[in-house]
């Protein structure tokens, strides 16, 4: 009778008997449900390291609280045995299973898991489908106690394909690349420098280039700012890994900016690499980055000392004003020329100030670059000095001063530009004529209508379209009417 030896089982494993072994195996072969789920929980209480086998077996018992009373016995075990015949028992058994084992496992002390063999699969599997939060974090957890090889593990993860007749727990690429990212995440910013060194190692069957860029930038850019001071120190290495430090510094903030200052005493760096990192801290509002660009600009290298300079050029300080005052007078045009640019995109009263005194030089090329600069700056109490530089013959210099006097729209402009638009080369006409459309005025007009009719096809179609910008009407071409060119 089955209730008879299920009496009878619950007697013998109460006792503890060596005795008992026996009988309590043949229990746990019985064809009864009943019967093997009481010879189940007398191997419990009995707790027999001779039962651990016979245990692992019911795993893939056809009844479902059969399995989950043999998971619950093995736990109860507490023995290295036991705890390895949980995962050994899951060959065969249901995929349901697989989640009980991997919530079992992740309710172990970390010393107790990390005796365990096969745990790294069992909970890296659990990943798939993705599981609610707290079930995430609690697998991430006993993933990070587990060390490197979990990490390496995950990785591999992320990059899993399942097959074409897959069970239920697979799921595509992208979802198992997903779960694996989201329990990186969860074991925090701390787990960066771990991850960094698995990929320094490598991993075989994954390329480098796929290990930093497919797996580690989506983590590095989840975590945030405080996963970025290990990155820094990549920025010595070359290829791909420097690549990847370049694109995960991207998403710095001040508090990374201690971590990159350490970089500059080492000289093994490459001027592009220093170049970026002194980008970097440029963007960066930190009371050392100012300080540590000027004495770099203050260098020997000629390279490194022009770029710190264009950097402090973004936003000048009193601080800097000095040195860039003295850079803007180099004899060196194409420097002058980008510094002057730089200048012109940081809008500031003390970049205007520093822009007017560069008026004193002499060069045509820098002087056009200067206008250009005061142009976008919006600096009319300039237009006095400009007008000054329509006296030069260069032609080039004059239509970078008459583009900056349109682009200004100052009305003081617009007799020297009704002058040069009558006469002159045809290239210096155009941009005067462009300078009207913008100057406009009732003479502005009055002059492209008739330029419209000119006969040189340049300075007629230069009139037209800026009647067309200004929203003037187009005169009638009338044949046999003389043109004022």
């Amino acid at each position: 009778d089955p209730d008879q030896r299920t009496d009878a089982l619950r007697q013998l494993g109460a006792s503890r008997k060596e005795a008992a072994v026996a009988a309590l195996r043949r229990g746990l072969s019985d064809t009864a449900a009943q019967v093997r789920l009481a010879a189940v929980r007398a191997c419990a209480a009995h707790r027999s390291p001779r039962l651990v086998p016979h245990l692992r077996q019911r795993m893939r018992d056809s009844e479902r609280t059969v399995r989950h009373a043999a998971l619950q016995a093995l736990v109860g075990y507490g023995h290295p045995r036991a705890d390895n015949a949980l995962v050994a028992g899951l060959k065969g058994a249901p995929d349901a299973m697989r989640h009980a084992v991997a919530t079992a496992l992740t309710a172990m002390s970390p010393k107790r898991l990390a005796r365990v063999k096969g745990a790294v699969k069992v909970l890296v599997e659990a990943l798939a489908p993705t599981p609610p939060k707290p079930r995430l974090h609690r697998l991430a957890r006993a993933l990070r106690h587990l060390g490197d090889p979990a990490l390496v593990a995950l990785l591999r993860f992320m990059r899993r394909t399942p097959p074409a007749q897959a069970s239920e727990l697979a799921r595509p690429g992208s979802q198992c690349k997903r779960a694996a990212c989201r329990a990186l995440v969860a074991m925090g910013p701390a787990v960066v420098p771990a991850l960094l060194r698995v990929a320094k190692a490598g991993i075989q069957g994954i390329r480098a280039k796929t290990l930093y860029f497919e797996l580690l930038q989506p983590v590095i850019r989840k975590l945030g700012p405080a996963a970025l001071p290990p990155v820094v120190r990549l920025f010595e290495a070359r290829g791909v890994v420097c690549e990847f430090a370049r694109r995960a510094m991207q998403h710095a903030d001040p508090s990374t900016v201690p971590h990159l200052l350490r970089l500059f005493p080492r000289r093994r760096m490459s001027v592009e690499t220093t170049a970026f990192v002194m980008a970097i801290l440029s963007d960066l509002r930190h009371p050392r980055v100012v300080p540590t660009l000027l004495r770099i600009a203050r260098q020997k290298h000629p390279n490194l000392r022009w770029i710190a300079t264009f950097l402090l050029a973004k936003r000048p300080t009193s601080a800097t004003a000095k040195l860039l005052a003295e850079r803007l007078r180099t004899p060196l045009k194409e420097r002058a020329i980008r510094l002057v640019h730089w200048l012109g995109g940081a809008k500031t009263a003390l970049a205007v100030t520093l822009l007017r005194a560069a008026l004193r030089r002499k060069e045509p090329e820098i002087l056009g670059a200067v206008a250009e600069a005061l142009a976008s700056q919006r600096d009319k109490p300039s237009v006095p000095a400009l007008l000054k530089l329509l006296r030069r013959r260069d032609a080039k210099l004059r239509q970078a001063v008459l583009g900056a006097l349109g682009n200004l729209g100052d009305p003081r402009a617009r007799p020297a530009a009704l002058r040069l638009a009558r006469r002159g080369p045809v290239p210096t006409r155009i941009a005067a004529i462009t300078a009207l459309s913008r100057l406009q005025g009732k003479r502005a007009m009055a002059l492209l209508k008739r330029l419209s009719r000119a006969r040189n096809q340049a300075i007629a179609g230069a009139a037209q379209s800026a009647l067309s910008r200004v929203g003037g009407p187009l005169p009638k071409s009338v044949i046999g009417i003389r043109s004022c060119d």
